[in-house]
């Protein structure tokens, strides 16, 4: 927000005037000349419901486009297949300690164009083009191609794979160039590839076959999972203070609880070691004092509300704050008092989104063939070959970290958690 804003009173008139977005980016206006021979004509697609079944939205034609023509433009950020992988730190059996156990990929993977062949993904980031949806080869209307744009550095191609992945800036575009006549309103569609349509079919079969396993199957039906959230109340919805103007306490959610997936926190600036009020140790607290009105967004911390006491039609509570130590992997509990309700937030519980789900799909959208460089397919068993070397690496230095856990006494981190 203050970068937005004048630098001096003086400019103040004209911030008003042009309004702050406009005057922080003076550039941002530019003839219809300029951007004729500088830019790219990114207006053609809009998102919108896709005519998919459960395909979610969509990216749609906002005109008639005729077959050849570049639907849209997008810039590329290059990364490495392994930078998108998931952990999760989990206890070792027998001797003890912490290792790291390859799970999957980040949710960033349907989103990247590759090649079954390379270790090489490119992430497209103008806007509406991750709103492309597949579609069979009958049914595609568009395809990926490198850009005739004067600023695409069609150079870059020549570098060697290791040159890319350490490549730090955006320099390569992608053309969605349509392979039909199209009119307004049709859906851009485009073919994601045979890798892509298998792993797919793979994945729904394998599916539906875990809702007949008996260990995904109990009294009720299947065990719950992302789409029975529907109808759950959203951390949205929690935060609606005109909807949920109290916030239940501990023992309260004993008898009504919060979804599992939700959790509380509390927005709360810790007190100076002289200002705070040394509590019980029997009790495990660190600090008691009152709550004060903080604005820094980072000071929120997970809370546990503890009571709520209402005075004059006010309600006010106590909770538990869990407050990070600096540069240490610990937190020290403290009870503050006198909260008011703005001050408690509702959030999903770490790891509990769809994205960090286990079994949920993850697969690049394939690369029409030939549009990946030769140099730059590194072998079609590189990605199982990385990820099982890794993983006999991570277990190596787990089993020293364990080793050393186990002397100090100290743990590394929480249990379950993925990065």
């Amino acid at each position: 927000l203050r970068k937005a804003l004048p630098n001096n009173m003086q400019d103040v008139p004209k911030a008003v005037q042009m309004g702050t977005a406009r005057f922080s980016a003076p550039s941002s206006n530019r003839p219809v000349e300029w951007l004729e021979e500088n830019g790219a004509c990114i207006d053609n697609i809009i998102s919108g419901v896709s005519t998919i079944p459960q395909a979610g939205r969509g990216a749609f034609a906002t005109r008639s486009i005729q077959k050849g023509q570049t639907i849209t433009t997008t810039p590329v950020v290059t990364l490495e297949r392994k930078e998108l992988h998931l952990w999760e730190e989990r206890q070792r059996r027998g001797d003890g300690g912490q290792v790291m156990e390859f799970m999957g990929h980040q949710l960033l993977l349907n989103y990247c164009y590759g090649h079954s062949n390379s270790s090489l993904l490119f992430f497209p980031y103008a806007p509406t083009v991750n709103f492309m949806n597949h579609g069979s080869v009958d049914d595609a209307n568009a395809e990926i191609r490198w850009s005739t744009l004067p600023y695409h550095k069609g150079e870059w191609l020549e570098e060697t794979l290791e040159g890319m992945k350490d490549m730090l800036k955006t320099g390569l575009l992608f053309d969605i160039v349509a392979t039909k006549d199209m009119r307004r309103g049709d859906e851009v569609l485009l073919y994601y590839g045979k890798d892509w349509e298998e792993s797919w079919t793979n994945h729904v079969e394998e599916w539906m076959a875990s809702m007949n396993e008996e260990d995904g199957v109990d009294d009720d039906g299947p065990i719950l999972n992302i789409t029975e959230r529907l109808g759950l109340p959203t951390t949205h919805d929690l935060n609606q203070m005109d909807q949920n103007p109290t916030v239940r306490t501990q023992q309260e959610q004993l008898q009504n609880p919060y979804p599992d997936h939700i959790m509380t926190r509390c927005q709360y600036d810790p007190p100076e070691a002289e200002e705070c009020t040394k509590s019980s140790a029997a009790l495990g607290l660190h600090c008691q004092s009152r709550w004060t009105v903080s604005f820094d967004a980072q000071h929120i911390y997970p809370c546990t509300i503890l009571t709520r006491t209402s005075i004059q039609g006010t309600d006010w509570y106590s909770a538990k704050v869990e407050v990070p130590v600096k540069n240490k992997n610990e937190v020290q509990l403290h009870l503050v008092e006198y909260m008011t309700r703005d001050a408690v937030r509702f959030v999903d519980k770490p790891y509990s989104r769809d994205q960090y789900s286990y079994g949920v799909f993850r697969k690049e959208i394939g690369l029409p063939e030939g549009i990946m460089p030769e140099h730059w397919l590194d072998g079609s068993e590189e990605e199982e070959e990385d990820v099982d070397d890794i993983e006999e690496e991570k277990e190596d230095v787990g089993e020293v970290v364990g080793a050393e856990v186990m002397e100090s006494g100290e743990m590394g981190g929480d249990d379950g958690s993925s990065t």
